[in-house]
């Protein structure tokens, strides 16, 4: 929430800057920096830092913190979690005796397989934000005038930290879209789940009911959500606990995989049919489809306004490799829309800025809009 807040001022004081609003303000004034500083003089170029660059650097320095910080955290619980996974999955595969053929088995050989993947991306996401965090720096430096020196490599220091910043932004586009695809996916599913539990027999369904005719992962998870119990939290989808033994390991799976094989046996009523045995409600599903479609969408947005400000930040790029707008290639002018360099750099740097502007504004206001808009749940009653 914190670092959503503080692009939201970042980017829109980057805005302010673009257009030199309230130039006639002391945000202008560089001679207000070292009074504001206790009087300090500054040498020369920091001391033509306006007191709205510095506003702006605190800014950049936090986001270099902060997505270093991050970053860095996500690669090892990345790693962490995927060498824990790959773990479990070859004691898994050492089989789970009588259940080695059941639909449990095959259920919880899936879930820990997607377990895996999502902890190989989380890996690869974090190591697109900590370089992104890096860059900042550059950033940081740039809004007190050391790229104008050779001090970190100088404004070809600052043109490397943006194509750095470039290249990440460009794999995390990648993941935005697989990732609306995903809840999108999710929620379509989930809506058609809420529809077969709703056309259910006496709260019990037969697995030639379900959309795959058998009951897999997806379909146990939906059921386990619209169940009275609440949904399936296995304990690898937890964060990780140390020292368990492999044997440790292997009795918590046994363990799971008896506990979901009774709760498919409860949810299909393949056995006890006379009685209803377990109780779902579909408005959960239906509240779970809600928010997955919702979260989709908003993942595609996200994209949508990172797509505009990765070809913003691109222009800045490209003039300073192509300096010579009299020769540029076709392909070159043609993605500068035919603009001259300056009204590419400039036009290109507000287009960033505005977008990450408008993006934290949606990561603000988007879970009040979700919840005002979210289907009520409504509370079901055993009998």
């Amino acid at each position: 929430m914190i670092d959503a807040v503080i692009q939201l001022i970042r980017n829109a004081l980057c805005c302010v800057k673009d257009w030199s609003l309230f130039s006639d303000t002391i945000l202008y004034d560089s001679n207000k920096t070292s009074e504001f500083l206790g009087g300090v003089d500054l040498p020369s170029p920091l001391n033509q830092t306006t007191p709205l660059e510095v506003i702006i650097s605190l800014t950049q320095f936090w986001a270099c913190y902060s997505c270093t910080k991050s970053g860095f955290k996500m690669i090892v619980s990345g790693y962490n979690k995927l060498t824990f996974m790959k773990s479990l999955q070859d004691i898994f595969v050492d089989g789970m005796g009588s259940l080695a053929k059941s639909n449990a088995h095959s259920i919880i050989s899936n879930s820990l397989e997607k377990e895996r993947v999502a902890a190989k991306t989380n890996l690869i996401i974090g190591a697109q934000v900590m370089p992104i965090g890096i860059s900042f720096f550059w950033l940081f430096a740039n809004s007190w005038h050391v790229t104008s020196t050779d001090w970190i490599g100088g404004v070809q220091g600052l043109i490397h930290a943006l194509t750095v910043m470039e290249v990440t932004l460009a794999v995390l586009l990648y993941y935005m879209i697989k990732d609306g695809k995903k809840k999108l996916n999710e929620a379509k599913y989930l809506d058609e789940m809420s529809h077969i539990v709703l056309d259910a027999n006496e709260g019990v369904i037969g697995e030639d009911k379900l959309p795959g005719k058998k009951m897999d992962e997806r379909a146990f998870s939906s059921l386990s959500i619209a169940a009275t119990d609440g949904g399936w939290s296995p304990f690898w989808t937890e964060d990780i606990k140390g020292g368990l033994s492999d044997a440790e390991l292997k009795t918590k799976l046994l363990d799971e995989t008896e506990a979901v094989h009774k709760s498919i046996i409860s949810f299909t009523g393949t056995k006890n049919t006379s009685k209803t045995t377990k109780l779902f409600d579909a408005t959960e599903l239906t509240h779970a489809a809600f928010y997955s479609r919702m979260e989709g969408l908003r993942e595609f947005l996200y994209f949508v306004l990172n797509f505009i400000a990765f070809y913003g930040y691109l222009l800045g790029v490209l003039v300073y490799y192509y300096d010579d707008e009299e020769n540029d290639p076709t392909h070159i002018s043609l993605t500068k829309l035919f603009m001259t360099n300056k009204d590419a750099d400039w036009r290109g740097n507000f287009i960033g800025d505005f977008m990450w502007t408008i993006e934290p504004m949606l990561i603000l206001s988007s879970p009040i809009l979700f919840g005002m808009m979210a289907p009520l749940k409504r509370k079901v009653k055993s009998d």
